[in-house]
């Protein structure tokens, strides 16, 4: 009878166990993937709950397996086990208080000019959650500019971009002169706002924190 996880222990290898949907996923033929960009050819949530393992041997680092829904394939252990031992590269969170004095600002002119600046700009704003960027254009679009540098950027019922000025008669607090405390925006969405970016064309009130702290 077959099972839904099997055991490796073969070679330089020590034993790790293996889900026969985890594994059922990763079968790469050309009757489970297209061959020219890797695209699933099925969809994977679809597969039974109750697959299992039919039949598996082992033969110079090579896996065979066959499936109770008729799937057979081979997978190298070599890159199984690199997958399941996968270092996470994302770095630690820090936490931070408003007393940090070792905050680092970054130079919109350095950071897409040195590929290094780049990576460490975005490690500090994954360590911290935020991160400050001086010497942006003060110009109309610029921060689209700077954010699909980084990758696509999602638009709201607000747009792409909107301007955060106060003004008579809001329809929210943000269009308003009131001191909004810590919180997090538009919770309510799905998926929530992943990275959001403000950007400050004069900003007295941090100059003068800047200058004094």
């Amino acid at each position: 009878m077959g099972k839904k996880i099997i055991s490796i222990n073969e070679g330089k290898l020590s034993e790790f166990k293996l889900h026969s949907i985890w594994l059922r996923e990763r079968l790469n033929g050309s009757e489970f993937v297209d061959q020219n960009n890797l695209q699933r050819l099925y969809e994977p949530s679809l597969l039974d709950d109750n697959l299992f393992i039919n039949s598996h041997n082992v033969n110079e680092n090579i896996l065979n397996v066959e499936f109770s829904d008729g799937a057979k394939g081979s997978f190298n252990i070599d890159d199984l086990y690199n997958e399941i031992n996968n270092i996470d590269v994302i770095p630690e969170k820090k936490i931070w208080n408003v007393s940090e004095q070792n905050l680092e600002i970054f130079d919109n002119n350095k950071i897409f000019e040195n590929k290094k600046e780049l990576i460490n700009m975005l490690k500090v704003f994954y360590q911290y959650g935020y991160v400050i960027i001086e010497n942006t254009k003060a110009e109309e679009n610029e921060v689209i500019n700077f954010a699909e540098k980084l990758g696509p950027v999602r638009a709201t019922n607000f747009g792409k971009l909107f301007n955060v000025v106060s003004k008579p008669n809001p329809n929210d607090l943000a269009y308003t002169a009131l001191e909004l405390t810590s919180h997090s925006d538009n919770p309510y969405r799905k998926p929530v706002p992943g990275i959001q970016i403000l950007h400050c064309i004069a900003n007295e009130s941090y100059r003068r924190r800047l200058k004094f702290s």
